[in-house]
């Protein structure tokens, strides 16, 4: 429910307070004497009245362009979150999965992969009105930590090939595209090989969730704001397997 404005009733009550006082108090002062001070006083009242407008204005205005700055900002980084994770799948997941031992055909860490901050503080106004948007915000917060922990195992996979697996290759003599798989299966740690195996396993099936679970989000939260917030002029993601992160700008 929107605040009531109560300048205008305010005004016309004092003036009749001012006139009822005046007459009681001094019955044979003239109209033009009654009239003059009013005037001013309705003046100064109608300045205020105007000045107070003006700053609500002000501060309404700043108010919604935060939050479509921090609706837009939430949607560019799941635009991220997605094209990272879709990358990673295309260039990395999908060559090496198809292989007998996906661990040994794993391509390099690709250099995009950080961890991401949602703007918390400026999406707080999903808190507002009597929708859905708290729980949003709450699956917005927790897709962002299941992207930060798939962000961790790519690096954790990665950094064990690099920093065990690698060496491990470089004593036996293997070098790509001289690699007898069973001899080598026999030679490596047994405990590295399970290491590797269970690391890959999850980090490519949490990297799966997480693209569909992303574009998930993302719908709810777009509707959310688009339904409790229509003045929330947002970009738009379509998600396509072509090209991932396709985006219209805000209307």
């Amino acid at each position: 429910m929107k605040d009531r404005d109560y300048t205008a009733p305010g005004i016309v009550m004092g003036v009749i307070f001012y006139i009822t006082i005046l007459c009681s108090s001094a019955p044979t002062l003239k109209l033009i004497d009654i009239i003059a001070p009013i005037a001013t006083l309705l003046a100064a009242l109608v300045g205020a009245e105007a000045a107070f407008r003006l700053q609500r204005e002000k501060t309404e205005k700043a108010e919604l362009i935060r939050r479509k700055s921090a609706a837009n900002q939430t949607i560019h980084l799941i635009s991220n979150m997605y094209s990272n994770l879709r990358q990673y799948r295309r260039e990395v997941i999908e060559p090496a999965e198809t292989l007998p031992v996906p661990w040994l055909g794993l391509k390099g860490l690709l250099a995009y992969h950080y961890q991401v901050n949602l703007p918390r503080e400026g999406l707080l106004f999903m808190f507002e009105g009597e929708g859905d948007g708290a729980q949003i915000y709450a699956e917005l917060v927790m897709e962002e930590q299941r992207y930060n922990l798939a962000i961790g195992m790519i690096k954790q996979l990665h950094e064990t090939i690099k920093s065990k697996l690698q060496p491990e290759l470089e004593l036996l003599g293997y070098y790509p595209g001289n690699v007898n798989l069973q001899q080598l299966l026999t030679q490596l740690p047994p405990g590295l090989q399970i290491d590797l195996s269970s690391l890959t396993h999850e980090t490519f099936k949490i990297v799966r969730e997480n693209i569909e679970s992303i574009q998930e989000v993302y719908g709810k939260f777009q509707e959310s704001v688009k339904s409790q917030f229509p003045n929330i002029k947002v970009a738009r993601l379509i998600f396509d397997d072509e090209m991932p992160n396709k985006a219209d700008a805000p209307a």
